[in-house]
């Protein structure tokens, strides 16, 4: 009886590394209308379950910060996610007013780098989801790498 053994020299990566940093664009979300510029880091616990964090920045009567962190589950190109965040608004008075939201959402992560999100943002402007709750959909576009 004879071993017959099939080898190949091209290697298949069957988990494909997670891209770790992405930039975008993200038209209404936390950063209202004139949108916010983003950042975010990823930190993959596995092929399909990471961890996100963001930081941005937003310009509308004032400039102000958007962070969060947001936890992916997902495979290849296609991400569900889940998040907690804030926004730091200063007015161009000086008034400093915070803001906190929720945020459920989608993540295409494209073979070439393209990211695309959608997600709505339940926004509580008064500190309290018991009153003033305002719901933001949020749709960003940018690269990955």
């Amino acid at each position: 009886m004879g071993l017959i053994a099939i080898t190949s020299s091209a290697q298949v990566n069957l988990f494909e590394p997670m891209r770790k940093h992405a930039v975008y664009y993200e038209i209404f979300g936390p950063g209202l209308f004139f949108g916010s510029a983003n950042y975010d880091f990823t930190y993959g616990f596995s092929a399909k379950h990471a961890l996100r964090g963001r930081i941005g920045l937003a310009v509308y009567d004032g400039v102000f910060a958007v962070t969060s962190v947001n936890y992916s589950i997902g495979e290849k190109k296609h991400f569900g996610e889940i998040g907690l965040g804030g926004t730091t608004f200063y007015l161009l008075t000086g008034e400093e007013k915070p803001d906190f939201f929720i945020r459920p959402g989608y993540r295409f992560i494209g073979d070439k780098g393209l990211v695309v999100t959608a997600a709505i943002y339940v926004h509580s402007t008064k500190g309290s989801y018991k009153e003033d709750i305002l719901f933001l959909p949020g749709v960003g576009v940018g690269y990955s790498f």
